[in-house]
């Protein structure tokens, strides 16, 4: 080939190598512009994205009953004398605590509706006592008779199990004992040992929402049975997605979701009330992996067979709810899905699937929806924003005020510090952003202030006492 080109004369060299580069260099243009354009197609689609449109219908969320306006002052009171709870020990009287240290106690265990329960403990004696208490906060009176719970060595701890139970467990020195009681009536209805435990290995209990599930890393959760004993079971990494975890003013859960396996992307949704798997209407071929679930249903990432990944949403049997899929990825918002969206932006969507709200920026959004509000933030402090959604028109952007716990849907009420300094109440009006009044309790306080349903609860400085918190009539 050499010896060839050394026999043809310059002028036709110089031809065939402007013709050789030519070759070369076409193909590769080709390439550099097919690719430019479809990455050009890939992002008009992504950012010019549209959904069917839906109307704004707030979610359950349980809104204090009582305005807050103006500083709240008690309203009914309830000690541990009322409820029944024998002071046996008059130098170590019952508090509402499970420690003797305000900083490490909280006696508040759930409610279900208006029925709240409370651990009650005489913490400063040297061999407490300990009792199970339940208070309707709708009046304060009591719904049961206080039920003794008897340990010899840790205290106990009480999960709600379902609208009807409540799970006390109390490790002894070589094994469990279990009380199961009437969350109605307060009647024990079983009462002995137990497979599960409070600190262990083999199992790590948990509360979600309103139910009690065991959970087994690499194996699997279970549900809990009238005895105590393990029920239906759902195999999978043993571990449940933090989003469902019951979220501030919205209906507790009904269904959760855990990663199917170790290093697993796909996962599994299941019915907290009996273990049943809830299988989404997908495509064959696509995977359901991170999912968020609200009242109603939930959301999924689903891989879909080209590698990209879509935010589809389901009922709480897995049909699908409306036909929009974003291309995006999920944020776990409490009450209503929210995509961060791959082309840049977001949408907040109703339970039905259908967009509400959507918008350019911030990209890595975080919301909170509060009654009518939608409270947007983002990576940077500058990047909030604040929206009418039933207008959808944006206002002024409020900064929630710190440990947000409740709101009456106009005020936003944050609780604050620590009892061995000093702990501040903050109410915040979310259509002007001030400050409308603080309160602050004394160091070494036991006070403590929890949204229970509707009403708001305070218990006493000295832990005797629970009172309702309500607008000065």
């Amino acid at each position: 080939m050499a010896a060839s080109m050394r026999s043809v004369p310059q002028p036709y060299r110089r031809i065939w190598l402007i013709i050789l580069v030519v070759l070369l260099a076409v193909p590769a243009l080709v390439i550099t512009i097919v690719t430019l354009v479809g990455q050009r197609a890939l992002t008009k689609t992504t950012d010019n994205v549209t959904f069917t449109r839906g109307e704004w219908q707030p979610p359950t969320q349980a809104l204090l009953s009582s305005p807050m306006q103006v500083r709240p002052v008690p309203g009914w009171r309830t000690t541990t004398t009322d409820l029944g709870v024998t002071d046996a020990a008059p130098s170590t009287p019952p508090l509402f605590a499970n420690d003797p240290a305000p900083f490490r106690s909280d006696s508040y265990l759930g409610n279900v509706d208006d029925r709240a329960f409370f651990m009650v403990g005489n913490v400063g004696a040297p061999a407490p006592q300990w009792w199970l208490v339940a208070v309707d906060v709708s009046n304060g009176g009591r719904v049961f008779r206080p039920v003794p719970l008897i340990a010899s060595h840790a205290r106990p701890r009480c999960y709600l199990n379902g609208p009807d139970a409540v799970l006390c467990l109390t490790d002894d020195a070589n094994d469990t004992t279990a009380w199961v009681i009437n969350s109605h009536s307060g009647v024990v209805e079983y009462s002995g040992p137990t497979p599960l435990t409070v600190y262990s290995s083999r199992f790590i209990m948990q509360q979600v929402g309103i139910y009690a599930v065991a959970m087994k890393q690499y194996e699997g959760i279970y549900g809990i049975g009238p005895t105590a004993n393990t029920s239906w079971f759902v195999p999978g990494y043993g571990t449940l997605d933090t989003d469902v975890r019951n979220p501030f003013l919205f209906a507790p859960p009904s269904l959760a979701t855990q990663s199917a396996g170790r290093g697993a992307d796909r996962t599994i949704t299941f019915s907290l009330k009996d273990g049943t798997v809830v299988r989404p209407e997908i495509a064959a071929g696509q995977q359901q992996e991170r999912a968020v679930t609200y009242l109603g249903g939930f959301a999924a990432e689903v891989a879909v067979p080209r590698g990209t990944t879509d935010v589809q949403f389901f009922d709480d049997t897995g049909r699908r709810a409306g036909r929009n899929s974003a291309p995006g990825t999920l944020v776990g918002s409490g009450g209503l899905p929210l995509v961060n969206l791959t082309g840049g932006g977001w949408a907040l969507f109703n339970t039905r699937g259908e967009v509400l709200i959507q918008r350019a920026a911030p990209d890595d959004a975080q919301p909170a929806v509060i009654g009518d509000f939608l409270l947007i933030s983002g990576d940077q402090r500058e990047d909030k924003h604040q929206y009418d959604l039933k207008s959808g028109a944006e206002m002024k952007a409020c900064d929630l005020p710190s440990g947000y716990f409740a709101s009456d849907g106009r005020v936003a009420l944050g609780y604050h510090g620590y009892a061995d300094t000093v702990r501040t109440l903050a109410a915040v009006d979310l259509t002007t952003c001030d400050t409308l009044w603080t309160t602050q309790s004394p160091v070494g306080s036991f006070r403590k202030l929890w949204r229970i349903n509707t009403t708001l609860v305070q218990l006493s400085d000295d832990g005797r006492e629970l009172m309702s918190l309500v607008a000065p009539s």
